[in-house]
């Protein structure tokens, strides 16, 4: 059974609502006005800040099948349209594929030292020599959009692949893509499915997803009603939110002093999170300097070897 609920947007609008003195009967900002500026702020300067560290937040890979062209597109959630690292898999060989310059290429033939390259071309990755092995594209995946929560289906019963939700939104439909998004941290998005069926409040899925729990959120794809950032950070979004309101009424006074206290919180805040590791342990480095383009053979026999 979830624990009980704490993490929605429902309590991110209560707490701007709180912080900022809006008053009861306000009528300026909406509940979904308000959830509108907080996805906006998480979607720029709150995600820019977490990715700043450096510390693997958000990083993901999809595995693509080879083509015939070398082409593989960046995928659709990556922020920015940024990729972190390309590689090759045909297990358990891993080869990482460098970027380099399109004038460094030089064939589409597969190469006996397994050297590989990429560059972006366009909104696609280009990969040359063409590989022949699976090409696995990491990046770090965009938080879902922030929806209320009346807009997803709260999970009360799991049976297989049948969820039943507290109360079924208007725009579930059969046909339907949706994502399964945990209610506790860390809000990792657990499945996307296809709708099946729909009875009463039963949703049937295309496949049951083994990791889902009672409490959790069954959403259209791409939202959550749960902000995905660490817990810890949920302060920091309510008063950037906060600041935020005040700049749109025109309260310079009130935004200056609460972008004071977001800055003080911010200085508090990053040092939760960085390093996130807080072992000392080395980042182990294989011999010839890790695996490069030039070496990437030498390496993997290495690692073949311990």
């Amino acid at each position: 059974m979830a624990s009980p609920n704490s993490y929605t947007t429902s309590t991110l609008v209560t707490n701007v609502t709180l912080i900022s003195h809006m008053p009861v009967s306000n009528s300026t900002f909406t509940s979904t006005e308000i959830i509108n500026l907080a996805n906006r702020e998480l979607q720029t300067a709150l995600i820019s800040q977490i990715l700043s560290v450096r510390e693997g937040y958000y990083l993901t890979y999809v595995d693509y099948e080879s083509t015939v062209d070398g082409q593989y597109p960046i995928p659709p959630q990556a922020i920015a349209g940024a990729i972190s690292a390309i590689q090759l898999v045909t297990a358990p060989s891993v080869i990482p594929v460098n970027r380099l310059d399109m004038a460094e290429q030089f064939s589409t033939e597969s190469p006996n030292a397994t050297s590989y390259g990429y560059f972006m071309k366009g909104n696609t990755i280009q990969v040359l020599p063409y590989p022949t092995d699976t090409v696995r594209v990491w990046f770090a995946r965009r938080p879902n959009a922030l929806i209320a929560t009346s807009a997803a289906g709260e999970i009360t019963v799991i049976a297989g692949a049948d969820v039943t939700v507290a109360s079924l939104p208007s725009t579930f439909a059969i046909g339907t893509d949706v994502d399964l998004c945990a209610d506790q941290p860390t809000f990792d998005v657990l499945g996307n499915r296809n709708i099946d069926n729909i009875a009463a409040t039963t949703v049937t899925l295309d496949s049951a997803v083994t990791n889902l729990a009672v409490g959790d959120w069954l959403c259209l794809e791409n939202q959550t009603p749960v902000p995905q950032i660490p817990v810890e950070f949920r302060p920091l979004l309510e008063q950037r939110v906060v600041v935020k309101v005040y700049e749109l009424q025109g309260y310079l006074d009130k935004m200056k002093a609460a972008k004071d206290v977001l800055t003080e919180m911010e200085k508090d805040m990053f040092k939760l999170i960085s390093p996130r590791n807080e072992s000392q342990t080395k980042v182990i480095n294989p011999q010839n300097g890790g695996f490069t383009a030039s070496n990437s053979k030498n390496a993997t026999q290495f690692w073949s070897s311990r």
